[in-house]
């Protein structure tokens, strides 16, 4: 949940009296902004026609400092609010946020405990523009008392309702602007990340969803159609055989 503090500072700066053009998300406090960072941003932002989401490279750092990897994530626009659920497309810490887009969509929501910067921007993400500026500008430090691990349980779950939610809600903006085939590609794409990813719940919702669409356009037993099947029973090969050895006779 994000701290108190951060919620009052948000309402506050929401306030009709307050005169301020953008918000600044920093959503942890062992991660470090490289000095132009807010300044390169801002620059950029300021330049924008429309409100836009702007979001940044990333050194990834250990306990040490050391850098051990340097993270680059572009998305085109149009394709973010897919990526936030067949990818990782944007850190929270990397983002810099116009007012006006938290007056569209409202404030995080603070029941959820791991997943609320990407219910953010999900919701940001279907009517601003997340836009990438191709330089490196802060330190996220990867450590063992992460929320996402110390609360890995509760993480899972979260990350389940984000995913299969997600999921269903771009099926119907597609279903609605795109061919078959472009359904199918979407939902094949969340097979194979949610199996990767172990998110077991979401891949057994997408698995359901993609058997119906390959079954629909008569690709069932095709190679290229199996393909994503072949990555969930890979990922989930245990708990089919459990599955198995509780329904068939012995």
């Amino acid at each position: 949940m994000l701290p108190n503090r951060m919620a009052v500072w948000l309402q506050l700066l929401m306030s009709a009296s307050v005169k301020c053009p953008a918000i600044i998300f920093h959503g942890s406090d062992d991660d470090v902004f490289y000095p132009d960072k807010t300044s390169k941003q801002i620059a950029f932002i300021m330049e924008s026609e429309k409100p836009v989401v702007l979001y940044c490279d990333y050194d990834v750092i250990d306990v040490h400092r050391t850098v051990i990897r340097t993270m680059v994530d572009y998305y085109n626009p149009e394709e973010f609010c897919r990526a936030l659920i067949t990818a990782d497309p944007v850190h929270g810490c990397s983002v810099l946020i116009p007012r006006e887009c938290f007056a569209a969509v409202g404030l995080f929501n603070e029941n959820l405990r791991t997943t609320q910067d990407y219910d953010m921007w999900f919701r940001m993400a279907q009517h601003f523009d997340f836009i990438h500026l191709p330089l490196v500008l802060l330190q996220v430090r990867q450590h063992g008392e992460q929320g996402t691990i110390t609360m890995s349980p509760l993480h899972v779950k979260e990350c389940n309702e984000f995913l299969i939610d997600g999921m269903l809600k771009t099926l119907r903006t597609l279903d609605l602007s795109s061919s078959p085939g472009s359904v199918k590609q979407f939902l094949a794409e969340c097979l194979v990340s949610f199996s990767r990813r172990g998110f077991h719940k979401a891949s057994r919702y997408a698995l359901l969803h993609y058997g119906t669409s390959i079954a629909q356009d008569g690709s069932l037993f095709s190679r290229p159609a199996v393909r994503p099947i072949s990555t969930f029973m890979a990922r989930n090969i245990g708990r089919v055989r459990n599955i198995a050895k509780r329904i068939l006779p012995k």
